[in-house]
């Protein structure tokens, strides 16, 4: 499950973030944990001077992370910080008070932060209602019952602070399908686009357009779209992500070396 960076397992951690608080880049305590501390959301750095606003694995060897607010245009390792208003709007500024990243939130009932065991960061408003969440907004990663639905996409990584040219989406026919986004134009490669829909054996025109990995490692789709981890079964962390080859892998923790 690697993906790079060094573990924390030993620094102290928050378990919410309240409304008027913030994470500060340059303290390594000010991260959020959750509860059964599989997870663990904070500033990740991705060079000496640079960091992405990322929720990671906590129990790897080396940090995997599987969502990141702004994995394109990172902060600077001094004077970054994160800070939930009042509405409800968590605020990612860079050391120069630049606005990076914002989650679009507008309410008066905004109460904390909260990073679940599943790996969903969330806003949370009175009533314990969910004012906005990071499952609704993936990167390049799905973990276990995280949906992916028609107004969202997978974009695959790249090392070199550009967008990923492939992404995982719902094409017009609501079947889901992997591009191949270059500058101009856009295509699809997987499925194989020379086979018919009947022979992908897919159900296209969907009421709904979903698809779901579940905690047994068996992904769904709407569309029938389906497979199922080699590993199948309970009690092993996993994430499906779409990497930076534009192939979609589904990884498993090797408990034994963390990896």
């Amino acid at each position: 499950m690697d993906e790079g960076g060094s573990e924390d397992d030993n620094v102290a951690c928050q378990d919410f973030l309240l409304a008027g608080s913030s994470l500060s880049v340059e303290h390594s305590f000010d991260v959020l944990r959750s509860p059964g501390g599989t997870f663990i959301c904070g500033f990740y750095n991705i060079s000496s001077n640079a960091s992405t606003f990322s929720i990671w694995f906590s129990n790897t060897s080396e940090k995997t992370v599987v969502w990141s607010a702004n994995p394109l245009h990172p902060v600077y390792t001094w004077g970054s910080m994160v800070k939930l208003g009042s509405d409800g709007r968590m605020v990612l500024k860079d050391y120069n008070g630049q606005t990076v990243w914002t989650n679009n939130v507008s309410s008066s009932n905004a109460q904390q932060v909260q990073l679940l065991d599943t790996g969903n960061l969330i806003v949370k408003g009175k009533g314990d209602i969910i004012l906005w969440q990071s499952f609704a907004s993936p990167t390049n990663t799905l973990l276990p019952t995280q949906s992916i639905n028609a107004t969202m996409k997978l974009v695959s990584t790249n090392r070199l602070l550009v967008r990923g040219r492939y992404s995982l989406r719902f094409d017009d026919q609501y079947l889901l399908s992997m591009f191949d986004d270059e500058k101009d134009l856009s295509f699809i490669y997987w499925p194989n686009p020379t086979m018919t829909i009947w022979d992908k054996h897919r159900k296209p025109f969907n009421s709904t357009t979903a698809g779901v990995l579940d905690n047994w490692g068996h992904f769904l789709g709407s569309d029938n779209t389906t497979f199922t981890a080699a590993d199948w079964g309970p009690g092993i962390m996993r994430r499906l992500a779409l990497d930076y080859d534009g192939n979609l892998r589904l990884y498993s923790l090797n408990k034994a070396d963390r990896t």
